[in-house]
């Protein structure tokens, strides 16, 4: 996998946050899957059950160091009642991601 750089702007100036504590990719926006099937209830830290829409596929571009690359999350919750699309980064590094932190 290449490089993957996140927090920033999507398409119709929606938001990708990458997250160090949530297992799961899970995104609010349904407009980022390319598809997506019937899932019932995740569990967030609080010890609440939320409903999950679907579970699918997401594709969007991202900006690398390099210029603008698709990126595929695969097996991302549809959880229309979170505030902010959230990319787990624990998931990504599973898949072979780095990581890097650097300050502007």
């Amino acid at each position: 996998m290449e490089w993957v750089f996140m927090a920033g702007l999507i398409p119709d100036g929606g938001k990708l946050l990458l997250d160090s504590a949530t297992t799961l990719h899970m995104l609010s926006d349904r407009s980022l899957f390319t598809s997506r099937t019937p899932h019932d209830f995740i569990s967030v830290s609080d010890a609440w059950d939320i409903p999950v829409t679907g579970h699918g596929t997401v594709v969007f571009e991202a900006q690398l160091p390099n210029g603008y690359h698709k990126i595929t999350l695969c097996n991302a919750l549809h959880v229309s009642k979170l505030a902010a699309n959230l990319v787990s980064l624990g998931t990504l590094q599973q898949q072979g991601a780095s990581v890097v932190s650097y300050e502007n």
